[in-house]
C-alpha cells in the first residue's frame, strides 16, 4: 500500500521570532500608533477593571449604564433630527419641477405672499422639547388671597362632624334588632334618623318589650324585611339630640371636719326619667301599638317584638 504522505509543518515566520515583547518594546510600539479618544464608558469600565483586579466591588455598573442610556439618547436624537431634514428636502424635491412646469391645480394648494408670489418651503432648525417648571407644586403653599369681612358674618366655626348616610333598608317603621348595647338582641321600631348626630331614633314600643324611646348607630341595628305602616304616627320635633342630653346637677359643698358621713358623701344617685319623657314615651306607644294592630299579620308582628 502506498504511504500517505503527511501535508509540510508551516514554517515558521522569521519576523514572529524578531519579535520584542519586552514591557519597554511595547511601550514604544504603543507611542508609535496614533491617538484614540476614549469615551466615557470606556474609561468607567477601565477603571471597574482595575478596582476588580484589586480586589473591589461591581459597584460602578450603574454608572456605565447610566452613560450608555445618556448615550443613546443622544444618538436617537441626532437620527431624528436627521430624519426630518430629509423629508422637508424630499418635500422641496417634488415641488421644485411642478413650480417650473407652473400647474394651475398645484399652485392653488401652495402659500403665498400679500404680492401674490409663492413661498418656497423653507427647513427650520429643529428645537428641542424643554420640559417647562410647574406654576405650583405640591411641597409648596398654595396662593391665596384675603376672604372679605362679609364671608364670616354668618359662619359658624365650630367644627361639626359628617353625618352618616343611612341605609337604603332603613326606612320609618322597620324592624331591626340591636346587636350591641343593653339592650342586645331586642326588637325595635325605627322611627328617624336625627339630624345632628346622624344616629337612629328606635324604640320596643316599651310596652311590648321595655326598650324606651332611644339613640343608636345604624351599625348596630340589623333591618328585618318586617316593616309597620307609621304614615299617621308623628314623632314630636322636640324629640332630637338635645333631649337625651343628661340634666346637670348642682355639685354639694364639702362638709366641714365631723359633719357628714364619708360612705354617705360617696353614695350616686340614680337620675330617672323626666315627666316630660314618660308622657312623650306613653304616647309613642300608644300610636306604635295601633299601627301594628292594623298589619295584616298582627299577631305574629306583635310576638316578634315580644
Amino acid at each position: 500500500a502506498a504511504a500517505v504522505k503527511k501535508p509540510a509543518a508551516p514554517k515558521a515566520d522569521a519576523s514572529k521570532k524578531e519579535k520584542d515583547n519586552s514591557p519597554a518594546a511595547i511601550l514604544e510600539r504603543r507611542k508609535a500608533l496614533p491617538p484614540q479618544r476614549k469615551s466615557k464608558v470606556k474609561q468607567t469600565s477601565h477603571k471597574i477593571r482595575v478596582i476588580k483586579r484589586l480586589g473591589g466591588a461591581t459597584r460602578f455598573v450603574k454608572k456605565i449604564r447610566s452613560l450608555r442610556n445618556a448615550q443613546d439618547r443622544k444618538r436617537k436624537l441626532e437620527r431624528e433630527t436627521i430624519k426630518r431634514k430629509q423629508k422637508k428636502l424630499a418635500a422641496y424635491k417634488v415641488m421644485e419641477p411642478l413650480l417650473k412646469k407652473k400647474d394651475p391645480e398645484f399652485a392653488k394648494k401652495l402659500k403665498k405672499d400679500k404680492n401674490g408670489k409663492i413661498l418656497k418651503p423653507v427647513a427650520k432648525p429643529f428645537n428641542f422639547q424643554v420640559k417647562k417648571m410647574r406654576k405650583f407644586y405640591s411641597t409648596q403653599l398654595a396662593p391665596r388671597t384675603l376672604p372679605s369681612s362679609n364671608t364670616f358674618k354668618d359662619m359658624n366655626f365650630k367644627a361639626r362632624p359628617k353625618i352618616a348616610k343611612l341605609k337604603k333598608t332603613l326606612l320609618p317603621g322597620t324592624i331591626c334588632i340591636l346587636v350591641a348595647g343593653k339592650y342586645k338582641g331586642s326588637r325595635v321600631v325605627f322611627l328617624k334618623q336625627l339630624q345632628r348626630s346622624g344616629l337612629c331614633l328606635v324604640t320596643g314600643p316599651m310596652k311590648l318589650n321595655k326598650v324606651p324611646l332611644r339613640r343608636m348607630n345604624q351599625n348596630y341595628m340589623i333591618s328585618t324585611s318586617v316593616r309597620v305602616d307609621l304614615e299617621k304616627v308623628k314623632v314630636p320635633s322636640h324629640i332630637n339630640d338635645f333631649y337625651f342630653r343628661k340634666e346637670k346637677t348642682a355639685k354639694k359643698k364639702k362638709p366641714a371636719e365631723g359633719g357628714e358621713d364619708i360612705f354617705e358623701s360617696k353614695k350616686k344617685v340614680k337620675q330617672g326619667p323626666n315627666k316630660q319623657r314618660k308622657a312623650d314615651q306613653k304616647a309613642m306607644d300608644r300610636a306604635i301599638v295601633g299601627a301594628i294592630k292594623k298589619h295584616d299579620d298582627r299577631r305574629m308582628v306583635l310576638k316578634y317584638l315580644k
